[in-house]
């Protein structure tokens, strides 16, 4: 599980938030915030609230409890290049065609040899 200097860090980066201007959303001390920044020090949670609201983003992302749009990107982006590839394939085929790419992958899947296990799926 990540930690919560490293979260907050990375979605001001992605936000392109400095460190004072979260302090002047929230309403948060500039020397608490810096605590929060180095992680010698865990934010209330009336603190998180109000670091989550600022940042658009649920407490479950700040805490590290579910990920963040664009950590989702980059683990997923590798994996779009080939469902890309397939969807170009099935459309630049006939309805016939398409068909038996459907009837194919169902075989490939269903005999077990190609079937993905879970590590594969997530």
């Amino acid at each position: 599980m990540n930690d919560f200097k490293s979260i907050l860090g990375h979605l001001l980066s992605d936000k392109n938030l400095s460190q004072a201007e979260l302090c002047r959303k929230t309403g948060i001390q500039t020397s608490l915030m810096s605590n929060y920044m180095k992680g010698s020090k865990s934010p209330a949670l009336s603190n998180a609230i109000l670091i989550a609201e600022a940042l658009n983003v649920s407490l479950d992302v700040l805490s590290g409890k579910s990920k963040y749009k664009t950590q989702e990107f980059a683990e997923t982006k590798s994996k779009d290049i080939f469902i890309d590839e397939l969807l170009a394939n099935y459309k630049a085929l006939n309805r016939e065609g398409q068909n038996k790419l459907i009837d194919y992958s169902k075989d490939l899947v269903s005999g077990g040899r190609y079937a993905a296990s879970e590590e594969d799926a997530e």
